[in-house]
């Protein structure tokens, strides 16, 4: 007979049954066994809660989004050339969900050679400045005005890159070549 390990309240349930079928002695120590391991598992799953609430946890990690808006929808074309410049489109309605008004748009673009050659806010061109930084491109579009909390605006920033190339490859037709290419875009805050 195969018994599966109980918590210890049933046990009396289940050692009044045995005795009904007379292999009290080793079911008896089956059932010792088994709130052995009951405890045991009840003392760990103790010591990993009072572990937890006393050790405090620590982690270098960062968060990518600090500020309190909303880019949605957002679409992003992007193009290269047999020359290797890639043409992207950035199109974004950017709702502010913060307090507090804003007039910038910070996005960071993973590209060390970028030039910015249109930028619009709700149709209108507006202008913004280009952050060359050690391992990004930081893009600050000045939205003209001040966005209050919930409303919404269309920003819309074009620009040129010729660092997205990797190597040409030849397709499943010989006579192409596939050009792939990896761009990294989100909006940026300081933390």
């Amino acid at each position: 007979m195969t018994t599966r390990c109980r918590p210890p309240y049933i046990f009396k349930q289940v050692l009044s049954w045995i005795k009904q079928t007379s292999q009290i002695e080793s079911v008896t120590i089956n059932l010792n066994w088994c709130r052995i391991v009951h405890e045991k598992r009840l003392l760990i799953l103790a010591l990993v809660l009072i572990s937890m609430v006393i050790v405090p946890v620590r982690s270098n990690a960062t968060i990518a989004q600090t500020s309190d808006i909303l880019l949605d929808p957002v679409y992003i074309t992007a193009a290269m050339d047999d020359n290797g410049l890639t043409t992207i489109s950035f199109e974004a309605r950017m709702v502010n969900l913060g307090a507090d008004p804003m007039d910038s748009l910070s996005i960071r673009i993973d590209s060390l050679e970028t030039v910015v050659t249109l930028v619009k806010v709700n149709g209108s061109l507006t202008s913004a400045l280009v952050n060359d930084l050690e391992r990004y491109t930081e893009i600050i579009v000045d939205l003209g005005f001040s966005l209050e909390t919930n409303e919404s605006v269309w920003v819309e920033v074009g620009m040129h890159s010729s660092d997205f190339q990797s190597d040409l490859e030849v397709g499943d037709n010989p006579t192409k070549y596939v050009s792939d290419f990896i761009f990294y875009i989100r909006p940026l805050t300081s933390l």
